[in-house]
């Protein structure tokens, strides 16, 4: 969880939003994920897309399946090079209907 949080631009204009929740600013985002029970977290990554624009932007596309329990779902990631390193300024994470 440390290396992922670390990952995120540490910054108030930072947004992750959730499978049931709209996470503004590191800060919250860091509070949800200690927060957060450590169940069915496992997942299994297809049609991963790395887009880059340049050096200092890309977008990470992926869909996956959770491990424990079936769920399918879908996550984005923008990515910036800023001077501390690459870091995420926006997530979205979302679940899949079950008929999709």
């Amino acid at each position: 969880m440390a290396t992922l949080t670390a990952l995120f631009w540490k910054s108030p204009l930072t947004i992750r939003f959730g499978l049931a929740e709209n996470l503004y600013g590191h800060d919250a985002i860091t509070a949800f994920r200690q927060a957060r029970p450590n169940v069915d977290l496992r997942r299994t990554l297809a049609n991963t897309a790395v887009t880059t624009y340049g050096s200092d932007f890309a977008t990470a596309d992926t869909a996956f399946v959770k491990r424990d329990s079936g769920r399918r779902g879908r996550q984005s990631r923008t990515w910036i090079r800023i001077p501390s390193g690459r870091r995420v300024p926006s997530a979205h994470v979302s679940f899949l209907r079950a008929h999709d």
